[in-house]
């Protein structure tokens, strides 16, 4: 050149490359031209045209990066000698500072290693040794230093999704709009880009944005009104047109296509369902009401003389006996006629026919009033009508024993027979298996019906009754009774007589009820589904005509738990005979209001009885047979048990048994004679106590009476204390005379034995 010669020359090259995730392919040439850079310019020394087609592609084990090469000069002008392809294998260590490269090629192989002190930049130094395949086989060595650069931005958009918020009203049918930053950290923009929001397995929408900048950020809004409520886990997908889920279908042309999702949560909320517990559900109160057993049953219908129509003070007589008889469905009422000698008759035909058409008139009475009752009262047609209740007509002092007598004889007697069958002889046996079922079942379906257990004395019939009770078990034990029979065989009766002897039961409820211990306060435990946080909170209890009775609310929360102890707004007591609701309504945080369903509360009202009877034995209960006696011994039995009761609780008591008459006679006779009743029955009594306490002697009684520091009399009163019955208590108590001597049944009452307690001072 130093003669001043020098060539320029012009040439062209172009190469093309497409790669992909896991491969590249590439196709380069060079001296396209064939440019002449000969000196002379009459020579001709022209650059030979290149071609080379390359690739690169990872090996899906031990992650080995293969390169073939061909390439093609035109030097020799023959293909053969002017193509050369090469293979070039690269192994990374030490994540990518060390390659390891192995190449074979058509004129030679050859190995390198380079190693480069940063991760992505800095000073390399590298080693190559070459062995030729043809010619000399000398090898050749090359030692290089490199430096590596950090690469060139990305060309192209990078598209990913940045901070997502939501905002609105997450409620379902609210608005709510989730914004999410797209940003692009490519060098150049983004146009025309699809987002797509998608949650439970479908695209909410697709947002559309024109462009994001380069290196820059776009916001894509979604406005959205769910239609359920729940969790919505939504995806965020940049750069997605939607229809080829899980795939994208992308619009734009990435440097990296992985990058272009986010992700954000939407809890939609839907309306409070709240719900309350009660414990207890209910107030539990007890009405207390004081029976008395005082009213004595006479059932006896007198009538006036010559007269079938039943006189209007016995319907109420009448009502009870046919009330009793419907409850116990296994006893029949026999309703026997009389007539009197002043019935102004005019022979014994026309005296029956009176006696029939009274008895008749009862009968039409009862069934009337119960018409179930038709088939079981009867009326007797194998008895004498002419059987008088009092033949004695003349009394020694007194110008009305006469005319009492003749009242007593006009009237219809009614008596009751259980169905059979009621009597068990045991001729020494003992009751069957089969026995002890009929007679359960009499006494169940029967709450009146007794069992009186029949011996010649009366130890053996306490040790029949006991053993009776020991076979039908302890639920009827206490309605087995004794009864002394001389002479008779031992068996066992069922009795049906306290259907028309029982003394009539009086009730007084008591007006405040009370509170059953741990049942005054109900507790209410509320809680709450599905919904946003409570705002406002409100538990009301109504009752069943929509008055509202009593309420609480928390007006910044909610309520977890509350307290009503059954009173109304003004503190008084609720009115038991009606129901109450309760319900818990609550607003959440964003104005929607749930209700829970009501809940029933009610008031369970027990009734007490606290009863209290007369200890009273009226003497025409027991006149004649018809099964009264079996009665007589179930009421005799039933007062000892009463007193060796009461004396052993309270002690310190003067037991008196008391005998009383009606008025009819002198009065001196009638004293006798209610002492003599008194005295009779006291010594029964006795009889009884003795086997109830399990005495054999007399002393054996008077003893455990002294060690109670109680003793027992007898005193007969005459017809001085009529039999009068209270009702009412204190001021408005009030006196009513049942023992009205002007009335053969207030007669009848009078004529009876009672026994009554006092202190002993």
């Amino acid at each position: 050149f130093s003669d001043g010669l020098s060539k320029i020359a012009v040439s062209f090259g172009v190469g093309f490359v497409y790669q992909t995730e896991n491969w590249r392919l590439s196709l380069a040439g060079d001296d396209l031209n064939m440019p002449n850079i000969a000196l002379d310019e009459d020579a001709t020394d022209r650059l030979p045209l290149q071609i080379q087609a390359g690739g690169e592609f990872t090996l899906p084990w031990e992650n080995i990066r293969i390169f073939p090469l061909i390439s093609y000069r035109n030097e020799y002008g023959e293909f053969g000698s002017d193509i050369d392809p090469t293979l070039t294998a690269r192994k990374s260590f030490l994540e990518r500072q060390m390659d390891i490269d192995v190449s074979v090629g058509r004129w030679a192989v050859g190995m390198g290693i380079s190693y480069f002190l940063g991760d992505e930049c800095g000073p390399g130094f590298g080693y190559e040794i070459s062995m030729p395949t043809t010619g000399v086989a000398v090898p050749s060595h090359r030692l290089s230093a490199s430096y590596r650069f950090n690469p060139p931005p990305p060309s192209y958009p990078d598209l990913t999704v940045g901070n997502v918020s939501v905002t609105g009203t997450p409620v379902i049918g609210g608005n709510i709009t989730i914004s999410a930053v797209i940003q692009n950290e490519g060098i150049r923009k983004a146009g025309g880009v699809p987002v797509n929001f998608r949650s439970k397995e479908k695209n909410l929408d697709i947002v559309n944005i024109s462009s994001v900048p380069a290196e820059g950020a776009s916001v894509a809004e979604l406005e959205w009104s769910p239609d359920s409520a729940g969790v919505y886990i939504v995806h965020i997908r940049a750069d997605d047109a939607g229809g080829r889920y899980p795939d994208y279908n992308s619009k734009v042309l990435e440097l990296d296509e992985t990058n272009n999702a986010g992700i954000c949560t939407v809890f939609v909320f839907d309306k409070p369902k709240p719900s309350i517990k009660c414990e207890p559900p209910g107030l539990m109160v007890t009405q207390l009401i004081t029976v008395t057993q005082d009213e004595p049953v006479v059932p006896i219908v007198f009538f006036e003389a010559g007269e079938s129509e039943v006189p209007e003070r016995f319907d109420r007589l009448l009502k009870l006996i046919g009330e009793r008889l419907e409850n116990n469905s296994d006893a029949t009422i026999m309703v026997e006629g009389y007539f009197g000698s002043d019935d102004s008759i005019a022979d014994f035909a026309a005296g029956s026919l009176l006696a029939f058409r009274r008895a008749e008139s009862v009968a039409r009475k009862i069934v009337e009033e119960f018409p179930r009752l038709n088939e079981r009262v009867r009326i007797s047609d194998d008895h004498d009508p002419t059987r008088p209740r009092a033949e004695k007509e003349d009394f020694e002092g007194t110008r009305l024993g006469k005319i009492y007598t003749a009242q007593e004889n006009r009237r219809a007697e009614l008596r009751i027979y259980s169905t059979p069958p009621r009597e068990w002889k045991l001729d020494g046996r003992e009751l069957s298996e089969k026995d002890i079922k009929t007679i359960r079942k009499h006494l169940t379906d029967n709450p009146l019906f007794e069992v009186v257990a029949v011996a010649p004395t009366l130890d053996s019939a306490f040790a029949l009754s006991a053993e009776t009770a020991e076979l039908l078990g302890s639920r009827y034990k206490d309605r087995v009774y004794s009864r002394e029979a001389p002479g008779e065989e031992p068996k066992i009766v069922i009795t049906a007589g306290g259907i028309l002897y029982q003394p009539r039961a009086f009730e007084v409820p008591e007006s405040e009820l009370r509170v059953e211990p741990g049942f005054g306060v109900t507790k209410f435990t509320c809680s709450i589904e599905g919904g946003a946080p409570a705002r406002h909170s409100y538990l009301q209890v109504r009752d069943d005509r929509g008055e509202q009775i009593w309420h609480t609310e928390n007006p910044e929360g909610f309520i977890h738990s509350a307290k009503w102890d059954w009173t109304d707004k003004n503190g008084r007591m609720v009115d038991p005979d009606r129901l109450y609701f309760a319900d818990l309504t609550v607003k959440d945080v964003y104005d929607q209001i749930g209700r829970s369903e009501q809940e029933t509360l009610r008031v369970v009202r027990a009734n007490r009885r606290d009863i209290s009877e007369r200890l009273i034995l009226v003497q025409f209960t027991f006149a004649g047979t018809y099964g009264e006696p079996d009665y007589a011994s179930v009421r005799m039995e039933h007062l000892a048990r009463k007193v060796v009761n009461r004396i052993a609780q309270d002690g310190s008591l003067r037991v008196v048994i008391g005998g009383h008459t009606d008025i009819v006679g002198v009065e001196s006779g009638n004293i006798k004679l209610s002492n003599r009743r008194a005295q009779e029955n006291m010594k029964n009594l006795r009889k009884y106590m003795m086997e109830i306490l399990s005495f054999d002697e007399e002393k054996q009684l008077d003893d455990w009476l002294a060690s109670h520091n109680s003793v027992m009399s007898a005193r007969g009163y005459g017809p001085s204390v009529p039999y009068v019955i209270t009702r009412g208590k204190g001021e408005s108590a009030q006196q009513i005379l049942i023992g009205d001597n002007e009335l053969p049944e207030g007669r009848i009452t009078n004529r009876r034995v009672e026994i009554y307690f006092a202190p002993l001072r």
